[in-house]
């Protein structure tokens, strides 16, 4: 069974490395509840995304996501929990500021809200009212807030958006993804690899381990022996 809640999780690491943005993976909110990924804006890094997945090409201070897999459905209460969540970080943001004389809560306009689902949310989209705002990405407003609803099966297969195709509904979408997101961290590529590859035995990766070894080496070449490079 793939953990794919890890996997976006460890997959926006990745993404975020070397950007100015910080990813937080099942943040505690100081009671039994945990929101599945925030991202969080770091001022003190020059580096700006460079052709974004679509959905994140305007990204706020504080970006609260939820995820829903293949295997989940995004319904009404997905929506509700994460408002809850937003409410509760929130004031919890806003206590911190207040022990340095800041009595105000921390302004909405500094939250963003994304709900990633793997298969379009039929029922949520059929009951509720949304905007479309591109191909795979819609909005809904959800009581006071705004909710980015980013539907990967939906999304066009283009460079930008393999990232969220490694999370695909079939395996042409994943196998899409893998083999065109640009990794920042091999560690994590070989991780997502070997994880992905317990799908059909992995039969549907045409890269391989040896692929993976032969780009190591090649893009380490002044680590390497002549003997190293024959050996791949």
């Amino acid at each position: 069974m793939i953990g794919w809640h890890k996997l976006l999780g460890i997959s926006f690491v990745d993404y975020f490395t070397d950007t100015p943005y910080s990813v937080d993976i099942e943040k505690e909110l100081e009671i039994p509840q945990y929101l599945d990924y925030i991202i969080l804006e770091n001022t003190e890094v020059d580096n700006q995304l460079i052709d974004p997945p679509d959905g994140f090409e305007s990204l706020n201070k504080y970006n609260l996501i939820t995820y829903k897999s293949s295997q989940e459905s995004l319904n009404g209460w997905a929506l509700n929990e994460l408002i809850s969540y937003y409410v509760l970080y929130r004031k919890i943001l806003s206590a911190l500021a207040e022990k340095k004389d800041k009595k105000k809560l921390v302004p909405p306009e500094l939250f963003k809200l994304f709900a990633v689902s793997t298969r379009f949310p039929v029922k949520l989209l059929k009951n509720e009212r949304y905007k479309e705002l591109k191909e795979g990405i819609f909005q809904i407003k959800q009581g006071d807030q705004y909710v980015d609803i980013i539907v990967v099966s939906k999304l066009p297969k283009t460079k930008n958006n393999a990232f969220w195709h490694l999370f695909g509904l079939d395996q042409e979408s994943i196998e899409f993804g893998f083999n065109n997101y640009q990794w920042n961290r091999e560690d994590i590529k070989y991780y997502i690899f070997n994880e992905l590859s317990k799908l059909k035995g992995g039969k549907h990766m045409s890269y391989t381990v040896d692929d993976f070894k032969r780009e190591v080496v090649r893009k380490n070449k002044h680590l390497f022996t002549w003997n190293d490079f024959v050996k791949y």
